[in-house]
C-alpha cells in the first residue's frame, strides 16, 4: 500500500498514514516516542520507521499487518522485537 494518494489532477496528495499500535501497551511514554518520530516521516514503509527508532530502541520490529478486506493500512510496533504469547504475561 501506497502512503500517499496523488488524488485528482491539480490537487495536492493526501497523506494516508498507517495506524501505529505499540506493544506493549502498558509502555505509554514509548508509545509516545513512537507517534512523535512517526510525525516526522513519510512512513513508506516499516523500514523507515525502525531505522528512525533503532538507535532509542534497538530491539525494536514494525509489521504490517494484513487482513483481507481491511481498509488502510495498520502497522504493529513492537519496543522489544516479539510480544508474550498469552494475554495477561508480564510486559
Amino acid at each position: 500500500m501506497q502512503a500517499h494518494d496523488e488524488g485528482a489532477p491539480g490537487t495536492h496528495p493526501v497523506s494516508v498514514r498507517p495506524r501505529l499500535f505499540c506493544f506493549p501497551s502498558s509502555d505509554s511514554f514509548f508509545a509516545a516516542i513512537v507517534e512523535e518520530v512517526a510525525r516526522g516521516l513519510r512512513l513508506d514503509s516499516p523500514d523507515e520507521l525502525v531505522s528512525a527508532l533503532r538507535p532509542l530502541y534497538p530491539e525494536i520490529s514494525v509489521h504490517p499487518r494484513t487482513l483481507d478486506g481491511e481498509s488502510g493500512a495498520v502497522w504493529y510496533v513492537y519496543r522489544e522485537r516479539t510480544f508474550p504469547a498469552h494475554p495477561g504475561e508480564a510486559d
